[in-house]
């Protein structure tokens, strides 16, 4: 039942008639959530009714689902790259100035050069090379490999969050092929190695190992047309002036540079032209001499 009740406000300033004016008014009811059946109306003692012959009642609205974001896994990246150096490790004097793309380093033997550790637009990346990724530090087992594509490049994917350690062995049968005489240059303790935490999802880039060849590969060179030149670079074994006893043996070795465009390949040797004959005619080259190299 509805039960209405109007009430009826006079303005004193006014005058009213005895005369009944009826009049119309739309009252609302609430019926939201009604069910069906039959419902009386009173006014000021008016009575009305209606009916409702089904449950007036609002579907109750599903909740939408709230979008759960697909879970990324982690991975790690990296490029191996022929970081270039004419000379690598190339016995020098300590004031020499390291060409371009080297920098002089101090080792046990002496001052060498070494490639200087960045990644040029010039220098290509290594295809081939075996990576290895370990879980835990860099003493655990390999637990994944990758090989290096065309650029390069390499990439460990849908990995958990924790501890991995990637590797490069240059000694492996898998590398030995590809890496042959060398060191690494990107890393300043000469490491293989690099161990990182990774977070959930995280996505790890720029791993790279940067490879210098202590041999070049002699480029390719028209040998009718290129020519043959060297020049003096340092001393090895016996410096200018020695003071040698009588009687005594002693061995000398020069450091030369091939200053010319032909490439040397292990035909060429240093011979003997002139000047005081130390019983060696002739020294084969122990490996290729690219145009700048040293040997």
């Amino acid at each position: 039942t509805f039960r209405v009740i109007l009430t009826t406000l006079r303005d004193p300033s006014q005058i009213c008639t005895e005369a009944l004016v009826p009049f119309e008014e739309t009252i609302p009811l609430e019926v939201a959530g009604l069910p069906a059946g039959a419902y009386s109306v009173m006014v000021n003692g008016i009575s009305g009714s209606f009916t409702l012959d089904a449950d007036n009642v609002l579907p109750e609205e599903e909740p939408t689902p709230t979008a759960v974001p697909e879970a990324v896994a982690a991975s790690i990246s990296g490029r191996v790259w022929h970081d270039l150096c004419v000379g690598t490790l190339t016995a020098v004097a300590a004031d020499s100035e390291a060409p371009a793309g080297c920098i002089a380093v101090e080792t046990d033997s002496g001052t060498v050069f070494q490639a200087n550790g960045l990644p040029e637009a010039s220098e290509p990346g290594l295809p081939g090379v075996e990576v290895t990724l370990a879980e835990g530090d860099c003493t655990s087992a390999a637990t994944a490999t990758a090989v290096t594509d065309g650029s390069g490049n390499f990439s460990f994917a849908d990995l958990p969050g924790g501890s991995y350690c990637v590797t490069i062995d240059p000694a492996s049968e898998a590398n030995t092929a590809v890496l042959e005489e060398g060191v690494w240059s990107y890393l300043t303790d000469d490491s293989n190695a690099v161990a990182l935490v990774i977070e959930e999802g995280e996505q790890v880039e720029a791993i790279d190992f940067g490879w210098d060849f202590q041999f070049l590969p002699a480029p390719e060179a028209d040998l009718a047309n290129c020519d043959n030149n060297s020049t003096f670079v340092s001393d090895l074994t016996t410096p200018d002036d020695t003071v040698i006893a009588p009687g005594a043996e002693f061995e000398v070795g020069w450091r030369l540079r091939n200053i010319g465009s032909c490439p040397w390949s292990t035909d060429y040797s240093a011979v003997f032209v002139d000047g005081d004959n130390l019983s060696a005619t002739s020294a084969p080259m122990p490996s290729a001499v690219a145009p700048g190299q040293t040997v």
